[in-house]
């Protein structure tokens, strides 16, 4: 996580994180993805009364968009399946 914005105080409560995902073939040591994915999302009073609870939504909330907004990219990255490995 390279950055998160959270608000203090306030109503409606956006809270927005900043990723940055690498994703690297390890045989010729080559960066294939490299990129810094951020996604707000906002939670509000009509979510949970308690500010402290529409807090933990919202840094939910984002977290959450956040890996999709990786998968959406990776799903788009022309890599065929024989090309991929695990290590583990």
């Amino acid at each position: 996580m390279v950055e998160i914005d959270q608000p203090s105080f306030g109503f409606d409560m956006t809270v927005t994180t900043h990723v940055r995902y690498v994703l690297t073939d390890t045989t010729i040591n080559s960066v294939i993805y490299d990129e810094i994915i951020v996604a707000p999302h906002t939670a509000t009073v009509g979510d949970a009364f308690a500010g402290v609870k529409r807090l933990r939504l919202a840094n939910e909330g984002s977290g959450k968009k956040n890996i999709e907004g990786l998968l959406e990219k990776l799903s788009k990255l022309k890599i065929n399946k024989n090309e991929i490995s695990v290590v583990q």
